[in-house]
């Protein structure tokens, strides 16, 4: 692949100079967490709810930064991040996480959605990852383990959207089973493999595969609502859950599905948004490495080219995520 050293470069200057520098300066709530909007003026709005997908988004942020460049005011803010994250967004009685707070840090939805129980996971197992904090680890444990109690239902052979606070039935009940929830548990399970070698989650991993490619998928653009950024999100995400398992046999299953999502989408057509471009870019380099797309590198390369002097001005928290996350992606894969 060519400019891969000006590659690497380009989105290790982002990551350091602008990513990892804008929720601090622009989003970070005072009293703990960071906030879910900007007022006029890009500041913070002090009154917005406090979000616990976009909370578990940014410890991932910053603890991948700190993973991948070492310095130590990454780890200071993954740190703090992860303290308020457990203190607040955990329920320490029921288990699970809460779903929003008030800008107090008091509960605002109580509400247990299994999207947010991945992207708790995700949260967590980064930060474990990047400094081998064993205590962490069993929060992301414990989640996992309620996941799989209380979001799994058999006889459909799906994962719940969502459940009450005490894991009643919620009311009212939103659509119980979504496409974004399972791709946001995927994420969370792979991601937990990494610093959790356990024979149980490597088989929900498997599992959550096979739902996938054989239920999810199908119209999830037009049903779901999300648009077609989540297909091509889930197609890096589904190849990389098929090789961190490490089974010949799903990774064969996954690869034409991925390649069907891809072919599915415009090739030269990297979407107007900042987070369908980054989704894009990373969906290009797996295509390139795992589904020997040669084409694909120029297409991540020429879509790398409309971000790379993007401004984070005006940008929401999600945006921001989803173009930290491909940074971390290149310099991982490089």
């Amino acid at each position: 692949m060519e400019r891969t050293d000006a590659f690497t470069k380009e989105t290790r200057r982002m990551l350091e100079e602008e990513i990892l520098k804008f929720p601090v300066e622009k989003m970070q709530d005072p009293n703990g967490g960071f906030y879910g909007h900007m007022a006029e003026a890009e500041k913070a709005d002090g009154s917005a709810p406090l979000e616990v997908v976009l909370n578990a988004r940014i410890l991932w942020t910053y603890a991948a930064g700190y993973r991948v460049l070492k310095k130590k005011e990454h780890l200071m803010t993954a740190t703090r991040t992860k303290d308020f994250f457990v203190e607040h967004f955990l329920d320490h009685k029921y288990g699970g996480v809460f779903w929003s707070l008030n800008p107090d840090g008091t509960r605002l939805d109580t509400g247990k959605r299994f999207r947010a129980m991945g992207a708790a996971i995700y949260g967590l197992s980064e930060y474990v990852l990047a400094t081998g904090d064993e205590s962490v680890l069993s929060y992301a444990v414990n989640l996992f383990e309620t996941t799989e109690k209380e979001g799994f239902d058999p006889e459909k052979g799906l994962y719940r959207d969502m459940k009450a606070r005490d894991w009643g039935q919620a009311e009212p009940q939103l659509k119980e089973e979504t496409f974004c929830t399972h791709l946001n548990i995927l994420e969370g399970y792979t991601n937990l493999y990494k610093v959790w070698n356990d024979e149980r989650l490597r088989s929900r991993i498997i599992a959550l595969l096979t739902i996938m490619t054989d239920k999810v998928l199908a119209g999830s653009c037009e049903e779901d609502g999300h648009g077609c950024r989540n297909i091509v999100e889930a197609s890096w995400q589904m190849l990389k859950a098929a090789f961190a398992v490490r089974d010949i046999y799903v990774i064969n299953k996954v690869r034409p599905v991925v390649g069907g999502l891809l072919s599915g989408t415009s090739a030269g057509d990297c979407g107007s948004k900042l987070c369908e471009k980054a989704e894009k870019v990373v969906a290009d380099l797996w295509a390139w490495k795992y589904l020997n797309d040669a084409q694909a590198a120029d297409r991540a390369l020429a879509c790398w080219d409309t971000l790379k002097d993007t401004s984070l001005e005006g940008k929401c928290g999600n945006g921001i995520f989803r173009l930290g996350r491909m940074c971390v992606e290149v310099i991982d894969m490089f």
